[in-house]
């Protein structure tokens, strides 16, 4: 739609979107009485555009000092107005559907981010392990090495407990290393811990059925479970309906390895490779 030119806003009133359209018909003729006396020819005799504009004032003035005229030209702003309105509403939609899509597309990317690091963080727990194989158990009997790693690696990985917990404070985690070492020492001897900033951990046990046993038990807002999926076994989470689409929290940080018992667990692991390589080799004999 072409848009008009605003009658009320050519003799100096507000525009008729603005309130203009409810002038009177004196402030009318006083308006155009008033703006002739300037923009009239013979007050500007060196202005090229003096009787142009002239003839938009007496145009305008025609227009609006004619009630019918006045009638059809205000009904040509009313449609104007709702057209703007509209024009607004649906702006504002689209910038609430872009702002959506947005939103859901950096969900997506954060919950992959997540996943990623939850991997990258087991992996670095493992790759530490396979390190003080490869460093310290040139002490076992190297045909019976390979059947004691792939057991003691398998064993390892059965220990660990994955912890997450919805974040109830901004800036920080809820549960420190201290705070998950005593929650689950009452099901057996927690040998390691890793934490993942703001909502997740990895807790060490020192033996497949404590991992079993912890998995077993209600832990309130903590949602556990076995980082090695047992067969025919599910555990119970209290956390997991409570969470149901906690995806659309922020992704967690890198891991950091906490305490100091990662370096006793080291001597701990070689020790039962050592005693399982022995016990073979005496079998063997």
């Amino acid at each position: 739609m072409e848009e008009q030119e605003d009658l009320y806003a050519v003799l100096g009133l507000k525009p008729g979107l603005e309130g203009g359209s409810e002038s009177s018909f004196e402030e009318i003729r006083k308006a155009y009485r008033t703006k002739a006396l300037v923009c009239h020819p013979d007050k500007r005799p060196n202005d090229l555009h003096a009787a142009a504009e002239f003839q938009r004032l007496q145009k305008a003035y025609d227009v609006l000092s004619d009630e019918k005229a006045r009638k059809a030209y205000d009904e040509v702003l009313n449609v104007q107005k709702a057209r703007l309105e509209k024009e607004r509403k649906l702006d504002s939609k689209r910038r609430k559907m872009m702002e959506d899509l947005e939103r859901r597309e950096n969900l997506a990317r954060a919950y992959s981010r997540e996943k990623e690091e939850e991997e990258r963080t087991i992996r670095r727990f493992q790759d530490e392990v396979a390190r003080i194989r490869a460093t310290k158990s040139q002490r076992a009997v190297p045909a019976q090495t390979e059947n004691v790693e792939k057991l003691a690696g398998e064993d390892e990985k059965g220990k660990i407990l994955k912890v997450s917990w919805k974040p109830l404070k901004s800036g920080g985690a809820d549960y420190t290393a201290a705070m998950l070492k005593d929650h689950f020492s009452q099901y057996g001897k927690v040998e390691d811990i890793v934490i993942r900033h703001k909502k997740g951990a990895l807790v060490v046990m020192s033996s497949r059925e404590q991992v079993v046993h912890a998995s077993r038990q209600p832990h309130g807002s903590l949602h556990v479970e076995p980082v090695v999926p047992i067969p025919g076994f599910r555990c119970v989470n209290t956390f997991a309906a409570a969470s149901k689409g906690s995806q659309d929290n922020a992704p967690s940080d890198v891991g950091i390895l906490v305490g100091n018992a990662f370096h006793v667990r080291e001597d701990s692991v070689l020790e039962k490779m050592r005693k399982k390589a022995e016990q073979l080799k005496s079998q063997g004999t």
